[in-house]
């Protein structure tokens, strides 16, 4: 492997900005979502504080794997993302998802896409079906952490690593890439990064950063 292309999911491959507050919104606790999120933001809880309220409110609405199997069985990523990931193979890159979402959507999305890795938060459920626990693969806040284990396995320098993200959650994971793309506004790009309006976009700056390809 030459060189590497990791993606966030929510807002990035599909059009989403919350595989998590889609579960909350399947039981009708949006309210509840949106005001953990807003004081993990906030640097009032921690990620596994955020993860554990998280835990506890799923477990009072009874969530179970067969709603939460059903809310995901069949998503839609946005366009361009198939041709894109399919081109970056042919360039010599590998493809890989590193997002704080839920593992239920990420493998989905990483079969659809033929991504050769994915990391994602799991949920756990017990012998009934009953959520019983959440295992954090992914901080959001450290996604870099797992970007620099990545470059040492596959004895990559940062050079030879491009990020594509949508939100300031991805910052870290920007900071351990030679190069990395915004999608949106939602976080204002250094020396290293460009915004992007849409995924159609990636090939193209990709090709810039690259102009004799990997070598």
């Amino acid at each position: 492997m030459k060189g590497l292309v990791i993606f966030d999911l929510d807002g990035t491959l599909v059009e989403d900005k919350s595989s998590w507050r889609l579960i909350y919104e399947r039981y009708s606790l949006e309210v509840a979502s949106d005001k953990n999120f807003s004081e993990f933001e906030a640097g009032k809880v921690t990620y596994k504080e955020l993860v554990r309220k998280t835990l506890v409110d799923l477990k009072i609405a009874g969530a179970v794997s067969k709603d939460i199997g059903e809310l995901f069985s069949k998503p839609t990523v946005v366009p361009y993302a198939l041709e894109i990931i399919q081109e970056l193979h042919q360039m010599g890159f590998k493809v890989a998802i590193i997002s704080a979402g839920v593992c239920n959507l990420v493998r989905q999305v990483a079969n659809i896409l033929g991504v050769d890795l994915y990391f994602c938060n799991e949920i756990v459920f017990d012998q009934d079906g009953r959520i019983s626990a959440i295992n954090v693969n992914v901080d959001p806040t450290k996604k870099g952490e797992i970007v620099e284990r990545l470059q040492a396995e596959f004895n990559l320098i940062p050079e030879r690593t491009v990020a594509v993200g949508d939100h300031q959650m991805d910052a870290s994971m920007f900071s351990k890439a030679g190069h990395y793309m915004v999608v949106g506004n939602g976080y204002k790009p250094g020396k290293n990064g460009c915004s992007i309006s849409n995924l159609g976009e990636v090939l193209k700056w990709i090709k810039a950063w690259y102009p004799n390809g990997l070598e």
